[in-house]
């Protein structure tokens, strides 16, 4: 996190202070959000502060050639690709959670569109094709290539978020259900 004076360009501005925070393995951008937000009022508080009573001290941010834009995020993007790796998936779902949310394509007697909010990982060897489906009791996993996602809470079309558990109560998935690998 990082206090700036602003000039002419797109963050630029000599470096006022900063603080950085450790990010937890399984931190979502919800979680991050309120974590930085905590933060960033202590921070944005402090720089005021040390602003008014002329304590402060600049540096200058190093620069680049280019600037790096983050991709805006769109249905390719945000479309689970089981050919990665579980903790690539594991890592996306948390990186879209609370919004816009990983979005994954079942394909069964009709091919939809569902969401997937909650993940975690099961690393076991296995000679399932990337994106099958096992529902062991009440866990639903997914075959990734180096082991299985652990689906925790979903949202199938016209319907609401619930947890596995109580979506396996009320959901049949059909044997031959499966997750396409991103976009069709």
């Amino acid at each position: 996190m990082l206090r700036h004076f602003i000039d002419e360009k797109i963050d630029t501005g000599a470096i006022i202070d900063q603080q950085s925070c450790e990010i937890d393995e399984n931190e979502t951008v919800g979680t991050l959000y309120k974590k930085l937000m905590d933060m960033g009022s202590i921070l944005s508080l402090n720089t005021v502060n040390n602003i008014a009573a002329g304590k402060i001290t600049t540096q200058t941010q190093p620069m680049k050639d280019t600037l790096k834009e983050a991709p805006k995020l769109n249905a390719a993007n945000t479309t689970i690709d089981w050919n990665n790796s579980t903790k690539a998936v594991n890592a996306m779902v948390r990186g879209l959670y609370p919004f816009p949310v990983a979005k994954a394509v079942l394909i069964q007697e009709n091919i939809e569109t569902v969401k997937i909010y909650q993940t975690s990982v099961r690393l076991e060897k296995h000679k399932m094709n990337p994106g099958s489906i096992v529902i062991e009791d009440d866990i639903f996993k997914v075959a990734c290539t180096d082991g299985f996602l652990i689906i925790d809470e979903m949202q199938l079309p016209n319907k609401k978020r619930m947890d596995v558990k109580s979506l396996l109560n009320g959901y049949n998935f059909s044997a031959d259900a499966r997750f396409h690998n991103g976009l069709l």
